[in-house]
């Protein structure tokens, strides 16, 4: 063996051996000790949410056949449904109902930068109002029907000054730059609109996020600084 390779499987191998140290030391008994470190699925049951998906999966599959665009539509079709599965079950659950909630009527929603609009075209299928906004239009919004084509909207997004009074949700799924923007829109919609993001690029209000702390990932470091704007 060349010594680097040989060098390379003596790390290797300690590494693994102090992993199953680890793993060995969590069970006494035939009981782990394992305790979670970051409590996830907080908000939404998972088995609802597997429902919800595999029934939506089922009824929205058919776009990875008819998709125009150049992305990939395995990618995007499947995604894209998990998202409003998430979003239905979550909405469904009434986590969020209050005292003076009318919750009789339809969850209302803005889809910020919505892109190929799929998201937009699924929850709007599902019986939620909303709308959403891009800069450009796609060309899949022509093959939306026209419920879904009426409710996609070719529009450039201020931050600083849009307002969309009333709403329930502000949604910023993958909305780059403007994720950082999400809460402040949020707060200016009203006092009880409340905002879904998941970050994809991590951007503050001047560019690129490039903020570390010590023993925590930048996904986790990002989500709190969104949270905190």
């Amino acid at each position: 063996f060349d010594i680097r390779s040989v060098i390379f499987m003596e790390s290797t191998a300690a590494r693994l051996l102090d992993k199953l140290q680890k793993w060995g030391c969590c069970i006494k008994n035939g009981v782990t000790s394992y305790e979670k470190r970051v409590q996830l699925d907080v908000l939404v049951d998972q088995q609802e949410f597997r429902l919800e998906y595999q029934r939506m999966k089922n009824l929205y599959k058919h776009w990875a056949k008819d998709w125009p665009e150049r992305t990939d539509p395995q990618k995007f079709v499947f995604e894209e449904t998990g998202i409003a599965a998430y979003l239905v079950a979550l909405w469904k659950s009434k986590k969020f109902e209050s005292a003076t909630s009318d919750y009789e009527k339809k969850i209302s929603f803005v889809d910020l930068g919505c892109g190929n609009g799929f998201l937009t075209h699924v929850l709007t299928m599902e019986g939620f109002e909303g709308k959403g906004i891009d800069k450009q239009q796609r060309k899949i919004w022509d093959l939306y029907g026209e419920e879904t084509r009426s409710r996609l909207v070719i529009e450039d997004i201020d931050p600083e000054t849009c307002c969309y009074p009333g709403v329930d949700w502000v949604i910023g799924n993958h909305s780059d730059e403007l994720t950082p923007w999400l809460p402040s829109i949020a707060r200016r919609c009203g006092p009880t609109t409340r905002y879904f993001v998941i970050p994809c690029c991590f951007w503050d209000f001047q560019g690129k996020f490039n903020r570390r702390v010590p023993q925590e990932s930048r996904y986790t470091t990002y989500l709190k600084f969104v949270e905190k704007c």
